[in-house]
């Protein structure tokens, strides 16, 4: 029921946007230009097509028409579009991503604006909703940050958040690898965070 209740108020807010949902830049977007952080619990899928490790991630999340460049790492760059970072919230968890991230890594990933979030076909996950149809705007930026108030565990970051910041011990993993991919989707975390 949640779900069908943050996806009828997504289109709700995506019908009222000058630019609809492929978005272009607007101003009066909430949350845009600030960092969000939640918490959502993560499943990964088997190689068998069954449900395997879920995972507890923390998520940080940025959409912005310009780059953030406050207070990061020499290493980290954040261009204009979403950005998302994951960690594990623990590093007593036991699944095989959690595993992967334990000891202060992190992994981002970029979608430049006007991208689609569809952006790795080779990721078989079923899109019943049509999440995977939007393109990185200001309207596909309404539906997420709608999702995440609406899940109540999601805050405003006044800071760099704590993986990229200047002067903090974390070591980046890249998106891509095949290490990575076998044990994290960016379809399923896009889905698990509207869903949440």
């Amino acid at each position: 029921m949640k779900k069908i209740i943050i996806f009828a108020l997504a289109a709700l807010l995506c019908s009222f946007s000058l630019a609809g949902c492929s978005g272009d830049s607007e101003d009066g977007v909430p949350g845009k230009g600030t960092w969000q952080k939640t918490t959502v619990n993560y499943t990964a899928k088997n190689a068998d097509g069954t449900e395997g490790d879920t995972t507890t991630l923390e998520v940080y999340l940025y959409y912005s028409d310009e780059a953030y460049t406050q207070n990061l790492r020499s290493d980290v760059t954040i261009a204009p579009g979403l950005t998302v970072i994951i960690t594990a919230s623990s590093d007593k968890q036991t699944s095989k991503l959690a595993q992967q991230l334990v000891g202060n890594k992190y992994v981002m990933k970029h979608y430049e604006k006007g991208a689609s979030l569809n952006d790795d076909t080779a990721e078989e996950v079923e899109d019943k909703d049509g999440i995977f149809k939007m393109t990185v705007g200001d309207g596909s930026w309404r539906v997420i940050y709608t999702a995440l108030l609406v899940s109540g565990n999601t805050v405003a970051q006044t800071e760099t958040p704590e993986p990229i910041r200047k002067g903090r011990g974390y070591s980046p993993l890249a998106y891509d690898t095949e290490e990575i991919k076998k044990n994290l989707s960016w379809k399923r975390l896009l889905i698990a965070l509207l869903e949440s």
